[in-house]
């Protein structure tokens, strides 16, 4: 009985809907704007001329 309600709930499933979806695209996200961030202040940086060591 209980094997029957697993492959039941197992067969009603067959594409990944948005909210499955959505944990991968908020960690996507995250890495894209932290890795534009610093692009964009290592260019500011260096376009002033100040040294690579200024934010440590």
């Amino acid at each position: 009985m209980r094997a029957g309600r697993q492959s039941a709930a197992a067969g009603r499933r067959t594409t990944a809907g948005p909210a499955d979806r959505r944990p991968y695209a908020m960690v996507a996200g995250l890495v894209v704007s932290f890795a534009f961030f610093t692009l964009l202040g290592v260019t500011i940086i260096s376009t002033l001329g100040l040294p690579q060591d200024i934010l440590r």
